[in-house]
Parts: structure tokens; C-alpha cells; sequence
């Protein structure tokens, strides 16, 4: 049952109208004819003192009885004055159950705002499999594991998740479904050039055009051998998904070839310091030397294991926004941010890590290769590593907090913009980014053991995003060619009778 937020209570239901429009006597009441019949005595006297009262017999508890009277016992939660103001409710908004029969968006009083759980999710793809198909055991295999991961992701978001218990699955449910979304993307869109890179694990593979897979050594190479132009990353470093703009100029190997960074978490860290995350960040890139980055954190995400999704969309801002193209070739030239900045410096870094010795660990050791141990160690990046910026609004416009949790976030996203650009539409509804939100909004009841009481009101438009590219995951994979359908099929490693077993708990 849907659970709602209101600022005042519904108007009670009126009894059946009556013909006589007077009221009926005190002898033809129906409480007064039951004690009649009964033999009991009417009210007592005014003065008389009230009977004690025997228990009787308790109501059957049905399921809808029950569920009432566990949202009865709940404690008051929406009373607080300056967190109600946040989210525009009235301070004395009160948690009530909306009528089955009334839609989630219809007030039943005035004030009235009634947030579901979940939102319609659209029917699954229908593919047909060619019986001639060469590759049809593999293809076969590749799309009923999609549609297996999406009956799962739908499953989840009828559920109503809350981000604290967000499942572990979705981690691995995203890492195993991006081969083929980031495939789909770029059959898509041939302009967008879209890669799926991992700089942790040298075996842990991704499929994208033109490339096998990625791994640190993957990753280093593909730096040196990109092709010019301006390339969408979604890169996986093991402990967080980040997106990165890349604009390359110079063939490979070419004297003077050089690129420019634009760097996006999509979180903000909360018990760190994000310049000193930044450091880190910055560091593990291995950038070639003179390559500038900027970071940017955008504070879209508050679930714990969604920064996939949330990397990959916005990499695909990435390639309609024009504004990153004049950001790049500012950086290549050499001129300072138009905005404020923190400069990243390797001596943020710990000590304990870098000494002042180029590769070489604090204790005087050398520093074994990740890619080879027996190879020399790589040496430890010194100097400036980058610019990270103050407001993630000076850089990226509204459509990359299209997907954000929190309205709280989301506002103060709008606060860091020029007034005029607050209400510009972010999508051909003509909505802002604050009526997109709304419409998204859902209520989620956390588990005991979350880190904050429920209700959280939050958008789940991440959740039908990541249903999303998984359908375009299905319809492409149903109809790609043989040669892309493989690579996709291995890096998918039998998903179809694995993953229930590893990925659902």
C-alpha cells in the first residue's frame, strides 16, 4: 500500500444521504433500539460516574489492520520545522496511507501530496531470435541474462529499496550488464565513443569498440594510442564508477600530442576530505605528463551501490555538452579555471605512501609494478595533479543532476546557478530540474539497521534509468552482429546460471 505525505488530513467520508432531512428521534436512534432489546440501561445521568469498562473481544488482525497499525505506532517523523521547510511541506505534515482507489498523484485534501513507492515501470522488450543465427546459442544466453538482471532491477524498484538497502547486487548486476550497454550505446550513436575502462585489475575485463578489454595496462594503452578527438569514459577503479571527458589531440606518437581531462564523481564525500580523495583520484589516472584534469564532484548520489549508473549517464551529458569543449581548450592552452579551484598537489598525498623520492616507498624500498612484479616500479606522480572545483554549478549544467536522490542536493545544486538558468527545462517536457525531481519522487521505509529512519523521500529516476539501458542492452544484443555479440557473450561469462546464485544476495 502506497504511503503518502500531507499537510492535512482527509475529510472524513460522509454517511448515506437521508431522505428526511431532520434527524430521527432519540427512540428510533439504532444504538437506543439495541439496548432496548438487550435490556440495558441508556446513558448515564450527567454527574454519574462512568462503569469500568471490560475488555471484549479484540478485532481479527488482517494484513491491512496490521499494516495500519504499524504506520499508527511509527514515530512522528515529519514534525521537524527546518527539514519539512527543505522539502516545502507544511511543518505539521503528517504520514497517512493513501485509498487504493485514488492515483498517487491526486490530493485528497487540500495540501495533500501522496508519494508512492515505486513508479510504472514500462513492459519488457519482446525480441524475436533468428533460427538461421550462427551465433544463436550465444545470443540466446546474452539475452536472457539481460532480461533476467532486468526482471531483477524492476523487481527491486517495486520493492521500494531504500538506498540504505540497496542490494549488493546491483554492484555486480551493473558490472555484468555494461559490456552490453556501453555496445548498444555506441551502435546507438557511432559519435558518441563510449569506453568501459578498468586502472585496478589487469584481467578484470569490459568489451567496447574496437578494444578487447581494460585493465591498468589496458588503460595506459589506450591513453597512448586514442585516436584524436573527444572520447566518453566510464571507468571503474574497484572502489568507485566515475565518468570522465577525454579530448585528445595528436595522432599517436606524434611530437607534441597531448589531452585534456574533465574528471566526475557522481558523489560527494561524506567523512573525507574530497581534496584529498581528489589527490588519490588524480593519482591512480597515471595521466601522461602535461595533461591537464579538473574533478568534479556532483552530488547526484546518495545509494551505496548505484555510482555505475550514475557514471554512465553522465558520460553520455558528456556528449551533448558543448560548453566541455571550450573547458578543454582552455585547459590545453594553459589559462587559469574561470572559476574557483583547489589545485591537487601530490604532496597531499600520504606520507606513508610517497616519500620524496620519485618510486620509492617511505621506508627506502622500491615500489613493485602492479602490472608486472617483476618489473620496475612505476614511478610516483609528483607535482600538480590537477584543478578540482569548488561548486560542481560552475562547470556542469542541470541536466547532469537530472537522476540526483535528494532534493535537498538538488537545491543547492540550483543555488550555486545564475538566477535566470534555475528554471531552465532539462527534458522535452519542458520540466526544470526541480519539477523533474517531484515527478520521480517516491517515499522508502529503510530496514532497522539503515543509517537514517524512514521515510525517505528521494527521486528514483536512477532506478528507471538503469531499467532503461538495459532494454536497449536486450534490443541490441538480439540483433547485433556476430562479431559483437561474442566478445559481449565472454565477458558476460554465463551470466544466465550464475548470477542468482553469486549476485542475488
Amino acid at each position: 500500500m502506497p504511503r503518502s505525505v500531507t499537510s492535512s488530513s482527509p475529510p472524513r467520508q460522509s454517511g448515506p444521504a437521508h431522505s428526511d432531512p431532520l434527524p430521527p428521534s432519540a427512540d428510533e436512534r439504532p444504538a437506543q433500539r439495541r439496548r432496548q432489546a438487550a435490556g440495558t440501561p441508556g446513558p448515564p445521568a450527567p454527574g454519574t460516574p462512568l462503569p469500568t469498562r471490560r475488555p471484549g473481544p479484540s478485532l481479527p488482525i488482517t494484513r491491512a489492520r496490521a499494516a495500519l497499525r504499524q504506520l499508527v505506532q511509527r514515530p512522528v517523523l515529519l514534525d521537524n520545522t527546518a527539514a519539512l521547510s527543505r522539502m516545502g511541506f507544511h511543518p505539521r505534515a503528517q504520514l497517512l496511507c493513501a485509498p487504493s482507489e485514488r492515483h498517487p498523484g491526486e490530493a485528497a485534501a487540500p495540501g495533500a501530496l501522496f508519494l508512492p513507492m515505486a513508479l510504472p515501470v514500462p513492459p519488457a522488450p519482446v525480441v524475436a531470435l533468428s533460427s538461421g543465427d550462427p551465433v544463436a546459442a550465444q545470443r540466446r544466453q546474452v539475452v536472457d541474462g539481460l532480461g533476467e538482471l532486468r526482471a531483477f532491477a524492476a523487481e527491486m524498484h517495486a520493492e521500494g529499496a531504500s538506498p540504505d538497502d540497496e542490494p549488493d547486487a546491483f554492484r555486480k548486476l551493473d558490472k555484468l550488464a555494461m559490456p552490453a550497454i556501453v555496445s548498444a550505446l555506441n551502435a546507438e550513436d557511432p559519435q558518441l565513443r563510449l569506453v568501459y575502462a578498468h586502472v585496478s585489475v589487469p584481467d578484470d575485463r569490459g568489451v567496447v569498440a574496437d578494444h578487447r578489454g581494460f585493465g591498468s595496462v589496458e588503460w595506459r594503452s589506450f591513453l597512448a594510442d586514442a585516436t584524436p578527438g573527444r572520447w566518453r569514459i566510464v571507468l571503474d577503479n574497484a572502489a568507485h564508477n566515475l565518468a570522465m571527458d577525454l579530448h585528445v589531440e595528436g595522432l599517436p606518437g606524434e611530437t607534441g600530442r597531448r589531452g585534456s581531462v574533465v574528471h566526475m564523481s557522481p558523489s560527494v564525500p561524506a567523512t573525507v576530505d574530497p581534496v584529498l580523495t581528489a589527490a588519490e583520484m588524480a593519482a591512480h589516472l597515471r595521466l601522461p605528463e602535461g595533461w591537464p584534469l579538473m574533478l568534479v564532484d556532483v552530488p547526484a548520489q546518495k545509494s551505496l551501490r548505484s555510482c555505475r549508473i550514475f557514471a554512465l549517464s553522465m558520460a553520455l551529458k558528456c556528449a551533448a555538452d558543448a560548453s566541455l569543449e571550450h573547458l578543454h581548450a582552455r585547459q590545453l592552452r594553459g589559462e587559469p579555471p574561470p572559476f574557483d579551484t583547489v589545485e591537487v598537489d601530490a604532496e597531499l598525498l600520504l606520507p606513508a605512501e610517497y616519500s620524496s623520492e620519485a618510486g620509492s616507498l617511505s621506508d627506502g624500498s622500491t615500489a613493485a609494478s602492479a602490472d608486472s612484479p617483476a618489473t620496475p616500479g612505476t614511478p610516483q606522480p609528483v607535482g600538480l595533479l590537477a584543478h578540482y572545483v569548488k561548486t560542481a554549478a560552475d562547470v556542469l549544467g542541470p541536466a547532469y543532476m537530472k537522476h540526483a536522490q535528494s532534493r535537498t542536493a538538488v537545491q543547492g545544486y540550483l543555488d550555486g546557478l545564475p538566477y535566470g538558468a534555475r528554471h531552465q527545462p532539462v527534458n522535452r517536457k519542458g520540466q526544470t530540474l526541480l519539477d523533474r525531481h517531484d515527478a520521480h519522487r517516491v517515499a522508502r521505509w529503510p530496514g532497522p539497521a539503515a543509517r537514517k529512519p524512514g521515510p525517505l523521500l528521494q527521486s528514483a529516476s536512477i532506478e528507471l534509468k538503469r531499467i532503461a539501458f538495459l532494454d536497449k542492452a536486450i534490443r541490441h544484443a538480439a540483433r547485433c552482429s556476430a562479431q559483437d555479440i561474442l566478445p559481449i557473450c565472454e565477458a558476460m561469462d554465463n551470466v544466465d546460471s550464475r548470477w542468482r546464485d553469486w549476485y542475488r544476495h
